[in-house]
């Protein structure tokens, strides 16, 4: 616990002076309209939905804990909401960990995690997630199936239940926040000094503004610095991707519900934002699926056929390339290979590329003799 003591007290010394009013930013966007009610199965192994006892669900409060490291729990939420809900109104689910969201029925609805890696910039919903696809009106019954597996390297803390909620989004606030992350995130990395300078005086003027409650007129002054044209030539084009160990610091049973809660996620956002396109590279991952959750894996194959979903690599996983031999490296591709032609229809132009973006162990050059 000192090594994560120590990382700890460097990253709060590493962070912007100009986080704080981000934060107070946030706090604005959500408005509860109806809290929901929770009740929680513990378990030490996960359960499958199918198995679940209904009468075994006992009462949470939020801030309650549902499991340590590795352990494994059920939530079932509760609630009536208006059948009047305002426009705008989502469902917001806050866990201290991972899960994915299911419908009273079984169905996969959305995946939601508050999991924190290096790198991550800070999100809108603070220790809440909406839910895609849940109801926002009427009787409402949910089931979660939730994990809670350390945080980062270390298995420290515990998975915290911190509530569900109806809630109305305030889109100026909403748009606020990440116009104002956006700017800053690019003010404390850019080498320029001038530029970080008047990006910083804009920041500061947007929350003048926002402190005498006119977040329409904070945006405002943030849309010049926002519409600037880079003077650099470079452009890009980016695809998501999601890189999911196949056996790290978890079980192999946590990497097959990790893969269902991130499908479910990104099958979402595939069908939210029409130029979003998001890439996979373990065909272990999609048998999985295909075998464990069939409903998910049938998205994925009309997002693949749409050319939303990219199958990138032919490796059955993202293997090392020191320990196995050639033979075991050959048969990675074949058997990968086979697998996507077989279930998405792929050529062989279509599976030319070697994806191996954080593999253990890359194998040495050989010399020519």
């Amino acid at each position: 616990m000192r090594e994560f003591a120590i990382w700890a007290a460097g990253r709060l010394r590493e962070r912007p002076r100009r986080i704080p009013r981000l934060e107070s930013i946030a706090r604005t966007i959500y408005r509860p309209v109806v809290e929901l009610k929770a009740e929680v199965v513990r378990s030490a192994e996960p359960i499958p939905f199918a198995d679940l006892d209904r009468d075994a669900f006992r009462p949470i409060r939020p801030g309650q804990g549902f499991g340590r490291t590795l352990e494994c729990a059920w939530l079932r939420i509760k609630g009536e909401a208006p059948a009047d809900a305002p426009p705008g109104a989502v469902l917001l689910l806050g866990i201290r960990g991972e899960g994915l969201v299911l419908d009273a029925g079984g169905e996969v609805l959305d995946g939601v995690s508050t999991v924190w890696q290096q790198g991550d910039l800070p999100h809108g919903g603070g220790r809440f997630r909406p839910v895609r696809g849940a109801p926002t009106s009427g009787p409402i019954e949910l089931y979660a199936d939730i994990a809670y597996n350390g945080w980062l390297l270390y298995p420290y803390g515990r998975g915290v239940y911190d509530g569900a909620r109806i809630a109305v989004r305030d889109d100026t606030a909403f748009g606020l926040y990440y116009d104002y992350l956006t700017l800053l995130v690019l003010a404390e990395s850019t080498p320029d000094a001038v530029l970080a300078r008047s990006l910083r005086a804009a920041l500061d003027a947007a929350w003048s503004r926002l402190r005498t409650g006119d977040a329409a007129a904070a945006r405002g002054e943030l849309a010049g610095p926002l519409a600037q044209a880079s003077e650099s030539d470079f452009t890009y084009s980016a695809i998501g991707h999601g890189h999911l160990d196949q056996a790290w610091l978890w079980p192999i049973r946590e990497t097959k519900r990790k893969a269902a809660r991130t499908y479910a996620r990104q099958l979402n956002n595939v069908a939210e934002h029409p130029g979003y396109v998001y890439g996979t590279s373990q065909p272990q991952q999609l048998a999985w699926m295909k075998a464990e959750q069939p409903a998910i894996y049938a998205r994925l194959q009309r997002a693949v056929a749409e050319r939303r979903i990219e199958l990138q690599g032919s490796f059955w996983v993202e293997t090392d390339t020191n320990l196995p031999g050639g033979e075991s490296l050959v048969r990675q591709a074949i058997v990968g290979r086979r697998f996507l032609q077989e279930e998405f229809g792929l050529g062989d132009d279509d599976l030319r590329l070697c994806w191996l973006p954080d593999t253990f162990g890359y194998s040495g050059r050989c010399r020519r003799s």
